[in-house]
C-alpha cells in the first residue's frame, strides 16, 4: 500500500450548530482527558455536554434535570445553581443541583457517576435532599451550593454546603449556611456563620487546614461595604452539636476574589489565594489561623495603567500532579483573562511564579482543567459577542488554539463554517501488494506531534503523540482530515500502516511554506493579488494601499526570508527544539549558524528592517547590557518579561497597537524574539515551526494583512464562477443525455445484435491482439495518477466529501420511477434463466476473479483482454446477450420519469446552502452531481492546462444552451478544442464520480434510504461520464453505438435498482438484478476492446482508456455474488464488494490519467 497526500489552508464546514451561551458552567474531564462540560442553559435546564470521540460533531449535549419534573407532578423544573466535584483517585463525579418549582427551591444530589460513562443519554440517578434542617424559610430560596472532593491519604472526603436566604425579601439578603450529611439524618445541618454575609457578595472556597479533622470553608464577602473573610471547619469534630470556631483572616485592601487548591501533599491541605490590586496573595496551610496575614506571592503587573489583579471577578486554582505545577486563572474587571503558575510547593516564592499577561479580552466567564494524560490546559471561555469556546494550550509548543463546541443539528440548513487545515490522504494499492490486501479493509494508524482534535472522514478524534488511533478509509480509499484553524499554527500528523510502522509525516502547512519560499525580494510582493468576494472571482492587492511601498515590501521580504531560515534549523515534524542537542549539533556543524544572527523590525512611522549591529542598538536603550554575544544575553532580568511563545503570541495579538519594535537574536543555537509593547520589553524563544509562523503572522497583522488575507494568499479559495460554468456545461450535457435515454434504449437491441454479428471472428481477432513493445501493466498506468497536478488537493474532494457524509441527512421528496406492474411473469422467466445458468456464470466469474482480477495490477490491458476472451466469450454470446436484451423492456418503462427525478430539489447539508449563496438557486439532484464533478474537473484542468476549461465566452454559452444532442454534437464537431475540453473534464469527473458512487452505493445497501438511493443513481451519471462524453464526441461507429447502448442500459439499471419499485422486489434484488448487472458489465467491456482492435497505431492514452473500461467492467462483473441462490457467505460477499469497489476506484483513476494524457497529446 502507498499513501498520496496534500494539505490546504481553506474554508470548511460542518453540519452542526454551535452551542449557545449558558448561564453558568463548570468543566471536568474523563480518564482519557476529554471534556465534560456541565452548565445551566438559558432555558433553565441543567446539561452535561460531553466531548465524544468517533462522533460526527465531537460533542453530545444531554439534559440532566428535566427528568426531575416527574417527582413534582409533571411541573416545570428550572435549574438554578449547581456544583460538581471529582474524585482524584477514581475520577468519579458528584453533582449537587438546586432547582426551582413553583417559586420554591429544592435540592438534589447525584454521587459516584463514572467519568468514562460513554453515553450520558440516560441521565444520572438523582437523590432528593428534602429540607430537614429545622424551621424552614418560606419560601426556601437557595442562593448557592458548594461541592468538593478533598483528596486525603485516608481517602477522598466529600464536602457539600448550601446557602439559603435567611429572610426572603429582606433588603440585606443575608444568608444562612448548611452542610449536608449524605448518610445520616437529619441531612441539613446549620453551619453557624460568625460574620453576616450578603448573598450577592459572598465568595466561597472549600479546602482543608492542618489540624482540622474535617474539611473547611473559606468565605469572603461584605455587608454594607465592609469586607470580611473567615475560614471555618465544617463541624466541630469534638463537639458536633457545638458551632465550630472560625478563623478571621486579614485581607489586603481591594480584595475581590478567593480560590483554593491542594498544596500537592497527601495530607489534602489547601492553599488559599486572594486577588487584590497589589497582586496575588496566599495563605499557606500553616498560615490560616485567627488573624493571619496573607503573603504577597506575586506583585500585580500593570497593564494600560491598571493593576492586572485589580477587580478580579473570577479565579480558579488547580494543581497538575503530572507536572507538579500550581496553576491559577483569573478574569479581571476589564474582562482580561490571564494565568500564573509555579512549581507546586514553591507558591510562597515570588520568583517561582510566571509573569501574567492578558491572553484574551472581553471574557465574561471561564472554567478550566489540566488534562490528566498530557498535562496541558483546557479552558472554556464565554467571550463577549461570541459563543463559548474551548481553548487549549499545546503542551509541546505552548501555542493556543480555539474550538467552538459543535453539536449535532436536526436542521439540514444549519452549518458551522471555519477556517481549517484540510488534508486529503489516499490509500492506494500497489502492484506488489498481496491480492488479499484490500484498501477498504485496511487500518491506518494516526498520531500527531502534539495532542490535537480533528475530524477524520467526518468523525471527531483527538490525536496524540503516544497512542496510534486506528481508522479505515472510506470505500474509495480516502481520508479527509480537517483541523480547525484560528491561526497559521498547525499540528502535524503521522500516518502508519501498522502501529509501529514507518510514518508518513503530514505537514498541513507544506504548501503555504512553498509559497513563502518564493518571496526573495520586495518585488515579489509588489503584484501579489488575492481572491476576494463571495465567488472568489474578484481580486485585491495583498498589501493595503497605505503600506504597499518599496520600504515595507523589502522589509517584509527580509523578514520572511530570515524566518524561513530560522524554520530550517528547527525540527521538521513541528516539535520543539531541544536546547542541549541543538548546542551539540551546532558545535559539530558550524555551517548551521544563520546568515544573519540579529535582525529586527520597527513599526514606528511605517515598517523598517534592520539587521546586525543596527538591530542590536534598536532596543539597547531599553535593555541592560551584560555581555556582547547577542541582544537577549545583554538583557537583565529586570528589563524584560520572559514568556512562553504561545502566551507571547496571544498577548501580542490582543496588544497589537502597542507593538513598537521586534528583534530576533540567535544565541546558543536558539532564536529568541524580543519585542517592545507599550514601553515594556518581552521575550520568548522561537523553538518550533509554529513559533516561526506566529512571528510571521503578527508581522503581517501589524501592517493590516489579517488572517483571512493570509489564507487567501497562502491557502485556497474557490473560484465559484469558473466552477459554476463547468457545472452548467455538464448539467446541460447530462440533461440532453437523460432526455434521450429512453430513445437510446429503443435502439439498444439493434446495436447489441449488430455487435454479435460475426462474433467468432471478432473473438479470434481480439485473442490475437499484439501487445506493444512498450506496453505497461494496468497498475503502472494507474500510478500515473499521482503525477497529475492537483489530483490530491483536498479542495478537489470538498464536494464529494460533503456528499458522502451528508447524503443520509439530505431531504427531498423522491418520486418513484415507473411501476412493477406487468413485469411479474417476465421477472419469473428471467429469474429462471439466471438460475438455470448459475453454475456456468459463477464458474466464469470465479475464473475471471482468479485469473484476471486478482492479478489485474500486473497485467497489461491487452493481456487482460486475451484472458477475458478465453474465459467469457461463450457466456457473452449466450446468457449475457439474452438476459441483457430481455431487461431492456423493463428499463424502458421505468425510465420514463427520470428527468423529473433529476430536477427534484434536494437539501443536502452544507452544499445546498453554499450553492444557494453562490448561484442564488436551489439545488437539484442533477445540480448536485454536476457540481461535485465540476469542482475537481475545473481545478485539475486549470492546473494541467493553465486555463479554465470553459471560459466565459460565446462557445461556452452555446454549449450551456444547446437544446438537443444533435446540436451538442454539431458544436463539438466544429470545435476540436471544445470537444477535447468536454472529453477531458468528463474523464476527470469519473475520478470523483467513482468515489462518490462507491460510497453512496454502500450506504444505500446498508440503510435503504430513498433520498440516498436517488443520489446514488444520480452519481452513476458522473461515474460513467467518460462514456456519456463519448456519446457526444466520438464518430458514429458500431463500437460507439454498442457503447452507447450499454451505457444507456447501465444508467437505467442504476435508477431501477435505487428508485423504482423493483428495489423491493426479491425477484429483482435476489436474482435478475445482480445477474443482469454481471452480464451488462461483461458486455460493456466489448466496445473498448473493439475500439482498440480497430485502431491503427493506438497511443498510450488509448491503452489507458481500454484499461479504464476493463477495470469498470471487471468490478461490475462481481455483482453475481449478490444472488441469493448462490448462498454466498458473508465474508466472501464482503471481499467481493471490496474488490469491486477497488476496481471502480481504479477505473476513476485511469479515466483521470486518460484525460491528462489527452491534454499532453500522448
Amino acid at each position: 500500500m502507498k499513501f498520496s497526500t496534500s494539505s490546504e489552508l481553506m474554508l470548511n464546514q460542518k453540519h452542526a450548530e454551535v452551542m449557545s451561551p449558558d448561564k453558568a458552567f463548570e468543566v471536568l474531564q474523563t480518564p482519557s482527558g476529554q471534556s465534560l462540560f456541565f452548565s445551566i442553559g438559558t432555558d433553565d435546564v441543567f446539561y452535561v455536554t460531553r466531548e465524544a470521540g468517533h462522533s460526527v460533531t465531537g460533542w453530545q449535549k444531554v439534559d440532566l434535570s428535566s427528568r426531575l419534573s416527574s417527582s413534582y407532578g409533571g411541573k416545570a423544573v428550572a435549574a438554578k445553581r449547581f456544583d460538581v466535584s471529582q474524585n482524584s483517585a477514581t475520577m468519579a463525579i458528584d453533582i449537587i443541583l438546586a432547582i426551582t418549582v413553583d417559586g420554591e427551591d429544592y435540592l438534589h444530589v447525584s454521587t459516584g457517576n463514572p467519568a468514562d460513562l460513554v453515553d450520558w443519554s440516560d441521565g444520572v440517578e438523582w437523590t432528593a435532599m428534602p429540607w430537614d434542617g429545622g424551621s424552614e424559610p418560606s419560601p426556601l430560596i437557595i442562593t448557592n451550593v458548594y461541592h468538593l472532593n478533598v483528596a486525603k491519604s485516608s481517602g477522598p472526603v466529600l464536602t457539600c454546603f448550601v446557602e439559603v436566604l435567611r429572610t426572603p425579601g429582606h433588603g440585606l439578603q443575608l444568608i444562612d449556611r448548611y452542610y449536608l450529611d449524605f448518610d445520616g439524618l437529619p441531612r441539613w445541618h446549620k453551619h453557624a456563620l460568625a460574620i453576616d454575609f450578603s448573598a450577592s457578595s459572598v465568595v466561597t472556597a472549600l479546602g482543608q487546614r492542618p489540624g482540622d479533622f474535617v474539611s473547611c470553608i473559606y468565605s469572603f464577602g461584605a455587608v454594607n461595604g465592609t469586607e470580611q473573610m473567615i475560614a471555618c471547619p465544617r463541624i466541630n469534630a469534638f463537639r458536633p452539636d457545638t458551632a465550630p470556631s472560625p478563623a478571621r483572616l486579614r485581607i489586603p485592601d481591594g480584595t475581590t476574589y478567593i480560590a483554593s487548591c491542594s498544596d500537592g501533599s497527601s495530607s489534602g491541605n489547601t492553599n488559599l489565594f486572594v486577588a487584590a490590586p497589589g497582586g496575588l496573595y496566599m495563605f499557606a496551610p500553616n498560615n490560616q489561623k485567627d488573624f493571619a496575614d496573607p503573603v504577597l506571592v506575586l506583585p500585580s503587573p500593570v497593564t494600560n495603567g491598571v493593576p492586572l489583579f485589580a477587580g478580579v471577578t473570577r479565579m480558579a486554582a488547580r494543581v497538575d500532579p503530572a507536572q507538579s505545577r500550581t496553576v491559577i486563572w483569573c478574569r479581571n474587571a476589564q474582562g482580561n483573562l490571564f494565568y500564573v503558575s509555579c512549581p507546586t510547593g514553591h507558591e510562597a516564592t515570588q520568583s517561582a511564579w510566571s509573569t501574567p499577561v492578558p491572553l484574551y479580552r472581553g471574557v465574561e466567564d471561564f472554567a478550566f482543567y489540566l488534562n490528566v494524560n498530557h498535562a496541558y490546559t483546557v479552558l472554556f471561555a464565554q467571550i463577549s459577542g461570541q459563543q463559548i469556546v474551548q481553548l487549549t494550550q499545546d503542551p509541546t509548543t505552548s501555542v493556543w488554539s480555539s474550538r467552538t463546541i459543535n453539536l449535532p443539528s436536526t436542521s439540514v440548513d444549519k452549518i458551522v463554517e471555519f477556517q481549517s487545515f484540510t488534508t486529503q490522504l489516499t490509500l492506494e494499492k500497489e502492484a506488489s501488494d498481496d491480492e488479499n490486501v484490500l484498501v477498504g479493509d485496511t487500518d491506518v494508524y494516526f498520531t500527531s506531534t502534539s495532542p490535537v482534535s480533528v475530524y477524520i472522514n467526518n468523525e471527531y478524534y483527538v490525536l496524540s503523540p503516544s497512542v496510534p488511533i486506528p481508522t479505515r478509509p472510506d470505500a474509495s480509499g480516502a481520508f479527509t482530515i480537517i483541523q480547525p484553524a484560528d491561526s497559521l499554527a498547525a499540528v502535524q500528523y503521522q500516518a502508519r500502516l501498522t502501529p509501529s510502522g514507518a510514518p508518513l509525516q503530514i505537514d498541513p502547512l507544506a504548501k503555504a511554506f512553498a509559497k513563502l519560499q518564493g518571496i526573495t525580494s520586495g518585488d515579489d510582493l509588489a503584484d501579489v493579488q488575492i481572491p476576494t468576494g463571495t465567488n472568489g472571482s474578484s481580486t485585491k492587492p495583498l498589501l493595503p494601499s497605505d503600506t504597499n511601498n518599496a520600504e515595507t515590501r523589502d522589509a517584509l521580504a527580509h523578514a520572511v526570508s530570515n524566518l524561513l531560515e530560522a524554520k530550517s534549523t528547527l525540527p521538521s515534524d513541528g516539535s520543539v527544539q531541544d536546547a542541549q542537542s541543538t548546542k551539540l549539533a551546532l558545535a559539530a556543524r558550524s555551517l548551521a549558524t544563520p546568515r544573519v544572527r540579529t535582525w529586527g523590525l520597527s513599526f514606528k512611522g511605517g515598517l523598517k528592517y534592520v539587521e546586525g549591529e543596527e538591530a542590536s542598538k534598536s532596543l539597547s536603550a531599553k535593555v541592560g547590557q551584560s555581555g556582547n554575544d547577542g541582544l537577549v544575553r545583554r538583557a537583565t532580568v529586570g528589563d524584560r518579561i520572559t514568556l512562553l511563545w504561545g502566551d507571547l503570541k496571544e498577548f501580542v495579538r490582543n496588544a497589537l497597537d502597542g507593538l513598537q519594535e521586534m528583534v530576533l537574536d540567535f544565541v546558543d543555537g536558539a532564536w529568541k524574539l524580543v519585542c517592545e509593547i507599550g514601553g515594556q520589553i518581552y521575550e520568548a524563544v522561537i523553538d518550533c515551526v509554529n513559533a516561526v509562523v506566529g512571528a510571521l503572522e503578527f508581522i503581517f497583522d501589524k501592517i493590516k494583512v489579517f488572517f483571512e488575507d493570509l489564507i487567501a494568499w497562502l491557502g485556497f479559495l474557490f473560484n465559484w464562477d469558473d466552477i459554476i460554468r463547468t457545472q452548467r456545461v455538464m448539467k446541460n450535457l447530462f440533461r440532453r443525455y437523460g432526455e434521450n435515454l429512453v430513445d437510446s434504449l429503443d435502439t439498444a437491441q439493434d446495436s447489441i445484435s449488430e455487435m454479435f454479428e460475426g462474433w467468432e471472428d471478432k473473438v479470434a481477432q481480439w485473442a490475437g491482439l499484439p501487445d506493444p513493445d512498450d506496453s505497461q501493466a494496468l497498475g503502472s498506468f494507474q500510478s500515473q495518477k499521482s503525477g497529475v497536478g492537483g489530483v490530491s488537493d483536498p479542495q478537489c474532494a470538498w464536494g464529494s466529501h460533503h456528499v458522502k457524509n451528508g447524503a443520509s441527512a439530505s431531504v427531498s421528496s423522491v418520486p418513484g420511477l415507473g411501476g412493477s406492474g406487468g413485469f411479474g411473469a417476465l421477472l419469473e422467466e428471467l429469474k429462471d434463466l439466471v438460475e438455470s445458468q448459475a453454475d456456468e456464470v459463477i464458474g466464469t466469474v470465479e475464473q475471471i476473479k482468479t485469473d484476471v482480477i486478482d492479478q489485474v495490477q500486473s497485467l497489461t490491458p491487452i493481456e487482460i483482454v486475451k484472458r477475458l476472451v478465453g474465459i467469457s466469450a461463450n457466456l457473452m454470446l449466450g446468457v449475457a446477450k439474452n438476459l441483457v436484451v430481455s431487461v431492456i423492456g423493463i428499463l424502458k418503462s421505468i425510465m420514463q420519469g427520470v428527468m423529473a427525478l433529476l430536477d427534484k430539489t434536494v437539501k443536502i447539508p452544507i452544499i445546498s446552502k453554499i450553492y444557494k449563496l453562490v448561484t442564488g438557486s436551489d439545488l437539484s439532484m442533477l445540480d448536485l452531481m454536476c457540481l461535485v464533478a465540476a469542482i475537481p474537473s475545473t481545478i485539475i484542468y486549470k492546473v494541467i492546462s493553465n486555463e479554465t476549461p470553459f471560459p466565459q465566452d460565446s462557445a461556452t454559452s452555446s454549449l450551456m444552451k444547446a437544446s438537443s444532442i444533435g446540436s451538442i454534437r454539431s458544436q463539438l464537431a466544429a470545435s476540436p478544442v471544445m470537444m477535447e475540453r468536454v472529453v477531458v473534464t468528463f474523464n476527470i469527473a469519473a475520478l470523483v464520480g467513482s468515489g462518490v458512487y462507491v460510497v453512496l452505493d454502500q450506504v444505500q445497501a446498508a440503510n435503504a434510504i430513498p433520498v440516498v438511493g436517488a443520489l446514488s443513481a444520480s452519481s452513476f451519471l458522473v461515474f460513467v461520464a467518460p462514456a456519456i462524453a463519448a456519446a457526444f464526441a466520438m464518430p458514429d461507429t458500431p463500437a460507439i453505438r454498442f457503447n452507447n447502448a450499454m451505457t444507456a442500459i447501465a444508467v437505467s439499471k442504476s435508477f431501477a435498482d435505487n428508485v423504482s419499485p423493483l428495489r423491493s422486489n426479491p425477484l429483482w434484488t435476489e436474482a435478475v438484478g445482480p445477474g443482469s448487472e454481471t452480464m451488462i458489465n461483461l458486455l460493456w467491456m466489448v466496445p473498448a476492446v473493439m475500439t482498440i482492435a480497430d485502431m491503427d497505431g493506438p497511443n498510450a492514452s488509448d491503452f489507458v482508456a481500454l484499461g479504464a473500461a476493463l477495470a469498470a467492467g471487471l468490478g461490475g462483473s462481481l455483482a453475481f455474488f449478490d444472488m441469493k441462490i448462490l448462498a454466498v457467505s458473508g465474508p466472501v460477499k464482503l471481499v467481493a464488494e471490496l474488490v469491486a469497489a477497488g476496481l471502480n476506484i481504479s477505473y476513476g483513476a485511469l479515466s483521470l490519467v486518460y484525460g491528462h494524457l489527452l491534454v499532453l497529446d500522448l
